[in-house]
């Protein structure tokens, strides 16, 4: 470490000279090859046709989405006005009404037809102040913009757009750096250093610099990787179900700390996380990589929380009719919303208009924010796991494993924002358009104490679930993938975590 030092201070003069050309001097090259801003998007639907979308129209009222096409049939929800349905393939009359077959998140029922109008697509302007910050990224590196990223090992000189220093580890793994150390002065031009796994003591000056956490944009940054990162499936082994991960003996669990044997469950592999300690108390196959299906969103949800406003304005080119029988936001082309009010359409009623639109924005396209996905899990150390996709909908290669879930469920309840998503019932985004977003994770009104996290289901993947439950201070993590009785298997695990291990 002390040579690396050494040799640093040797180049950070000579190469931070090249901030005033960086900060000066932004090249067209730096926003050549992004994606033109979407349009205004389609023309408005002209009818109420199965995959189109539909706003709830109700004078005021909400409108009650029944499980039969009649006024007495079991109501489902009831929907406020403004609210966006997807329509589905089915029509009936009844009491005097025409009911459509429509869904809203996860619920598939019936509206009287009379209370739905066609969805127009929006084309007002985001704010001005806050639209499109994904439309000024760099071309090497989401998240510098300005220099390159020295993937191959070495240093490099490179302008922050702002964020925490664990931002600038995972944007330089995205570059395919592993980074060691990262370099600053100090206004009165003294070198600062942040070195990574170093104690708090070895980086307090540091730590001093940036009380807050976050290095603020436009700061001129040398950054030292080692060389290039691995690969998030190191091995053939891994993505064909091998072990992969951290070392075994990391989810044994602690027979001392367990008094009674664990339920039985149907779920092909499980882990139960003790949430302070990061203890496993039961694995079941936990090693084992399987398509996650919607649980992927739990990623997406922490990238866009850590690297992006929440407050911004995203005008979105994502067209949720063409994405009929999947879970949905209800976006269409052109609509405005603010950044927070997509991460909820991505973690309540599992978004994958939603998932798309935080990609694109954050990271420019699909594939960019792909490789941010990949850099996480580097980032965390975990192995079993490999993304091609931000919403976890089928595709060959991806996959995650229960463990490496869990330690992404543990992660993501550390940060205020993520866990107060994934508690609430159901938030109104209100943007262009108001969208009623209910959550579809049926585990937190069902188990006491519930708090989280995520469902998903496909076929490939079957019903899945990350679970989390706070007593007495206590927080457990459930994982389980494909099992058709996910909520009563999370409460059997639940009731044993608490009742039988410490």
């Amino acid at each position: 470490m002390q040579s690396v030092l050494r040799l640093a201070r040797r180049r950070v003069v000579a190469l931070l000279l090249l901030v005033p050309l960086l900060l000066a001097s932004p090249s067209a090259a730096l926003t050549a090859g992004l994606p033109p801003t979407p349009d205004a998007g389609p023309a408005p639907v002209a009818a109420l046709t199965p995959g189109s979308s539909a706003t709830v129209k109700a004078d005021g009222d909400c409108l009650h989405i029944r499980e039969a096409p009649a006024l007495k049939a079991k109501q489902l929800t009831c929907l406020p006005e403004g609210a966006v349905v997807q329509i589905l393939d089915g029509t009936q009359s009844a009491d005097g009404y025409t009911w459509r077959k429509v869904q809203s998140g996860a619920i598939v029922g019936w509206a009287a037809e009379q209370f739905l109008q066609p969805a127009d697509a929006s084309t007002g302007a985001c704010p001005a102040s806050t639209a499109a910050p994904a439309q000024q990224v760099s071309t090497t590196t989401r998240g510098f913009t300005g220099g390159e990223v020295p993937a191959a090992g070495g240093f490099g000189l490179v302008v922050w757009r702002g964020g925490s220093t664990d931002d600038i580890a995972t944007t330089a793994a995205s570059g395919g750096c592993d980074l060691s150390a990262v370099w600053v002065t100090n206004p009165t031009g003294e070198f600062v250093v942040y070195i990574y796994g170093a104690p708090d003591v070895v980086n307090q000056p540091w730590l001093t610099r940036f009380s807050a956490g976050q290095v603020p944009a436009g700061t001129a940054v040398l950054i030292v990787c080692e060389g290039p990162t691995a690969s998030a499936l190191s091995t053939s082994a891994t993505a064909q179900g091998g072990a992969g991960g951290p070392d075994a003996a990391a989810s044994t669990v602690e027979a001392s700390a367990v008094t009674a044997a664990a339920p039985a469950i149907a779920a092909k592999t499980a882990l139960v996380l003790d949430g302070a300690s990061g203890k496993t108390l039961f694995d079941k196959d936990a090693h084992l990589p399987l398509p996650p299906a919607s649980l992927t969103k739990m990623v997406t949800a922490i990238l866009a929380i850590e690297q992006g406003d929440l407050d911004a304005w995203v005008k979105t080119d994502v067209d949720s009719r063409q994405m009929a029988g999947s879970s949905l936001m209800g976006l269409l082309p052109g609509d405005c919303f603010q950044l927070r009010d997509l991460v909820y359409g991505l973690l309540l009623p599992s978004g994958n208009d939603a998932a798309l639109a935080i990609a694109r924005h954050i990271a420019g396209s699909d594939d960019a924010f792909v490789d941010q996905m990949n850099a996480f899990l580097t980032r965390l150390g975990l192995k079993d796991s490999h993304f091609v996709n931000p919403h976890g909908l089928d595709a060959a290669g991806h996959v995650m494993s229960a463990y490496d879930l869990a330690q992404v469920a543990k992660y993501g309840m550390s940060l205020p924002v993520f866990a107060r998503v994934v508690s609430t019932p159901q938030w109104t985004a209100k943007g262009s358009r108001t969208i009623n977003l209910p959550n579809v994770n049926g585990f937190l009104s069902s188990y006491p104490g519930a708090d989280g996290v995520k469902t998903g289901f496909t076929d490939a993947a079957g019903r899945t679930l990350v679970a989390s439950a706070t007593k007495n201070g206590r927080r457990i993590f459930v994982v389980l993938l494909n099992d058709d009785g996910r909520y009563d298997d999370a409460a059997k695990l639940m009731d044993w975590a608490f009742q039988n291990t410490n």
